[in-house]
């Protein structure tokens, strides 16, 4: 469920035993939250079970380029898709760093149309292979990094009550910087990344995931095993 960062403040002092004591400020709490949220983020980004993943951006690459760059809050990508005309798509593979030059040129492959298009997130941009042939239509499935929660109605899903996580990582936070003794906040904390880690993968339990040898050129190409 979602939780406010003004909540998760009164949480956090109550299970560091800090009610009525300002020794950290709001402000360094709220840090401390934030930080503990990207945490548990990671934790579920991590599971690939899509908790977080947007909807597709759809984009296009003009005649002459063959490079997007990135939203501004991108994290990881879950997949990219290519349509000759706006409405069918298909799923496009990695390149190999080592073979990024393999397409271009190559008069097999750019008589096969985009449908041997590939793509490479490098820095801040998807670069598409063959050079020549990148012009058309994209749509980017990816993660978005971690909202950072600054006011105080700013809300946090914790999927399943595992907003908890945060709270006791940032009470051990709390008590740390006094000194005291977080040795039973660690314990927890550990407990808790368990039971997360268990319990969000598989998200969809009725259907198994599958091994998928999937061949990503018809031209000098590999086969690679990928569980969706």
């Amino acid at each position: 469920m979602a939780e406010t960062l003004s909540s998760l403040r009164t949480r956090v002092r109550a299970r560091a035993d800090m009610k009525n004591s300002n020794f950290v400020e709001d402000s360094e709490l709220n840090q401390y939250i934030n930080s503990s949220y990207q945490e548990l983020y990671d934790l579920l980004v991590a599971s690939f079970e899509d908790y977080y993943t947007a909807a597709p951006t759809s984009f296009t690459i003009a005649s002459g380029s063959n490079t997007y760059t990135l939203p501004a809050d991108f994290y990881k990508l879950r997949g990219v898709d290519f349509s000759s005309d706006g409405s069918n798509y298909y799923t496009m593979m990695p390149f190999d760093f080592a073979n990024r030059n393999n397409l271009n040129n190559n008069v097999g492959v750019l008589a096969l149309s985009q449908y041997q298009n590939q793509y490479r997130i490098v820095g801040d941009k998807i670069y598409i292979t063959p050079e020549d042939n990148a012009a058309g239509s994209y749509r980017i499935w990816y993660v978005p990094r971690a909202t950072v929660l600054t006011v105080d109605a700013s809300t946090l899903d914790g999927i399943n009550g595992w907003e908890e996580y945060v709270v006791v990582d940032a009470a051990r936070k709390c008590l740390a910087k006094e000194e005291s003794d977080t040795s039973f906040l660690v314990q927890e904390k550990e407990m808790l990344r368990q039971r997360i880690i268990a319990m969000s993968a598989r998200r969809d339990a009725g259907m198994p995931k599958s091994i998928t040898d999937v061949n990503t050129s018809l031209y000098g190409g590999y086969y690679r095993s990928r569980i969706f």
